[in-house]
């Protein structure tokens, strides 16, 4: 991922759905969560410092890093695929939707 395509998205009119997209992206890559949190938390300062970034983009970036560690309801984590299969199936289906987004 690229802090280019990481700032367009917080820049977004809808930055969670835009987070989320790039997140699936990245999973449907083959990346674990933890690896893709991991990425993300490198570019935590960039974002801080980033001119033109809203108060909705700051608070998606923290969102999706709270999903991907599994800091927020499990509705709302991040699952890696292969792990999908050990937890229950309601999680596991509410995971497919991604971080939650507000309306």
């Amino acid at each position: 991922m690229t802090f280019d395509a990481l700032r367009t998205a917080l820049r977004a009119e809808k930055p969670w759905a835009e987070m989320d997209r790039l997140v699936r992206a990245e999973q449907a890559a083959g990346r674990k969560a933890r690896e893709i949190e991991d990425e993300l938390l490198a570019f935590r300062e960039a974002v801080a410092d980033a001119a033109g970034i809203p108060e909705d983009g700051q608070d998606a970036f923290g969102d999706t890093l709270d999903a991907l560690a599994g800091n927020c309801h499990p509705d709302c984590q991040y699952v890696d695929p292969s792990a999908a299969a050990t937890v229950p199936r309601s999680v596991a289906a509410r995971a497919d939707a991604g971080v939650a987004t507000p309306s």
